[in-house]
């Protein structure tokens, strides 16, 4: 390996030689983008960070990815228990109690600044981008070795949702430790670039500054299918996503089974693999409903999405689904719920319908009536189809953020 000084000597040394990286003097960037989770992996999550490298390398900057490697070998497994020896002798010594989710979290934040700082030692950049709470800590951290701006991009509402879904209770160890990590990534960031608006309230309410917070929708490059007719003439609704508790699946087949008996022309394709699924596949006989049809996990999304004609997600929990942008792309006639981001790119009643999470009757209301008019199915897809087209692009969103970065880069 090269000779590396110090980074606060380089940094002396770079203003007095006026030097500068030969892709900011011309005009592209080094951004680097940090995730806490393997990548790639199935998922909205990879599926934004790949959508975001592609916008951005498509205006010619560079862009690599960070995520956290477990470890691989026997030295790194050995290294890591010794860490979390030291971790959990601490707490106990201060605190007189070790909290376990506390030790892994630290842990692994300490392994993930290791291979961050190996990274930081041979390549700069102009950008950090972290996509979740616990690397934008960690870039906290290391920016002061290695200045650049830190932008924060959460995919979740992190304490508030686990709060909200009973995974934490308030005035626990948990509860102060996790709100202590949301309130660092947003110390940590220079801008906060949200998903969807409805992020900006919980954000503000842990400390985040209005002026630090810009909504930027999520944009992906989807192979927009050429609609393809059923030949038996039979209409399909189809579901694409995990299967989890939170996905609403259950939902689904009980409005299934309020409407079986209208449903003589219709096939459904559920798409996606999950912990759920044995569950959902025992619900689904024990509503005997026959046209539902168990896809497992596909990636010919597109492909799947050519030859349906409704689209459903009644989710309980998404902020602003990936599947959901796939399927205005592809022209389909949309039902899904009132949950955080969606009605803000699904407008009740002209790009798809709305009903309430958990709300069995409206939902089967809603796709009756989709099933029984094509006009209406038509109309709806088209609507949904040309706001992707104006608002969803992937190359929209690596616009508007390249556009922030800069803004951040000349204060």
């Amino acid at each position: 390996m090269d000779y590396q000084p110090y980074p606060h000597l380089i940094q002396a040394l770079d203003r007095h030689y006026g030097y500068q990286m030969a892709d900011r003097a011309s005009g592209k960037l080094r951004v680097l983008l940090t995730t806490f989770w393997p990548y790639p992996q199935p998922g909205g999550l990879s599926r934004y960070i790949g959508s975001l490298k592609r916008g951005l390398e498509g205006f010619g900057h560079h862009v690599d990815i960070q995520d956290y490697h477990a470890p691989r070998n026997a030295t790194q497994k050995f290294r890591g228990s010794i860490e979390r020896d030291l971790i959990r002798r601490y707490f106990i010594r201060r605190y007189g109690e070790a909290n376990a989710k506390g030790i892994s979290v630290c842990q692994k934040l300490r392994a993930y600044e290791l291979q961050l700082r190996e990274r930081l030692s041979s390549t700069r950049y102009d950008v950090f981008h972290a996509q979740d709470r616990f690397t934008a800590n960690v870039l906290g951290q290391v920016s002061l070795d290695y200045p650049a701006p830190i932008f924060y991009t959460p995919h979740q509402l992190g304490i508030n949702r686990s709060l909200r879904l009973g995974e934490i209770k308030e005035g626990t160890v948990e509860a102060a430790f996790y709100r202590a990590i949301d309130r660092g990534a947003i110390r940590s960031a220079s801008r906060i670039i949200t998903l969807c608006d409805v992020f900006h309230g919980p954000l503000t309410g842990l400390g985040a500054s209005p002026e630090k917070l810009e909504t930027v929708y999520t944009g992906i490059d989807f192979p927009v299918p050429q609609k393809t007719r059923n030949p038996s003439g039979r209409v399909l609704i189809t579901s694409v996503s995990r299967i989890t508790r939170r996905k609403g699946h259950k939902y689904l087949l009980l409005a299934l089974a309020m409407i079986k008996d209208y449903l003589d022309n219709v096939d459904v394709l559920i798409v996606g693999d999950g912990e759920a699924r044995k569950d959902i596949e025992r619900l689904a006989r024990h509503l005997d409903l026959r046209n539902v049809i168990f896809g497992g996990y596909r990636e010919d999304v597109a492909d799947i999405l050519s030859g349906s004609d409704i689209f459903v997600h009644p989710t309980t929990s998404d902020m602003l689904p990936i599947c959901i942008i796939e399927a205005m792309f592809a022209s389909q006639a949309i039902v899904t719920t009132n949950v955080n981001g969606i009605p803000e790119i699904i407008s009740d009643g002209e790009t798809g319908f709305i009903v309430e999470p958990g709300s069995v009757q409206p939902l089967a209301e809603k796709l009756l009536l989709l099933v029984q008019d094509a006009t209406l199915r038509k109309s709806l897809g088209t609507n949904a189809r040309m706001f992707a087209e104006a608002h969803l692009r992937a190359d929209r969103m690596a616009r508007k953020i390249v556009s922030i970065y800069y803004s951040a880069l000349e204060t």
